[in-house]
């Protein structure tokens, strides 16, 4: 397993709202199966409820359970990817599924490690 390509998302500011296609879409430019996905915050959430997100592939999500931070965390490399091939020319695009209910944190930066296929 060799990391061959890194795509980023950063949104800027508090996480406070559930939001679809944040932080722009990505285009692949090859197959690629992905690794692992990074999330950090610069301020960390608090509350009950995990900040998650999800990473769609042409409207499906690439996950079986989605990534997410618990109160207290700044960051996370989340492995449990299950394995499906992501193909040339699929819109990648980054949803925020859940938000924390106290404080929401701020500055998410979300990275999806992918290896070509």
């Amino acid at each position: 397993m060799k990391v061959t390509r890194v795509l980023r998302w950063f949104i800027e500011g508090e996480q406070g709202s559930i939001k679809q296609n944040i932080g722009g879409t990505h285009i692949l430019d090859d197959d690629y199966k992905p690794l692992w996905v990074h999330l950090s915050l610069r301020r960390v959430t608090n509350g009950t409820r995990p900040l998650k997100i999800d990473i769609t592939d042409d409207g499906v999500s690439i996950f079986d359970d989605k990534p997410a931070l618990v109160a207290g965390q700044s960051d996370k490399v989340w492995t449990t990817i299950p394995g499906g091939v992501l193909r040339q020319e699929s819109l990648l695009k980054l949803n925020r599924d859940q938000v924390a209910d106290l404080d929401p944190g701020e500055d998410l930066t979300v990275e999806l490690g992918l290896e070509e296929s």
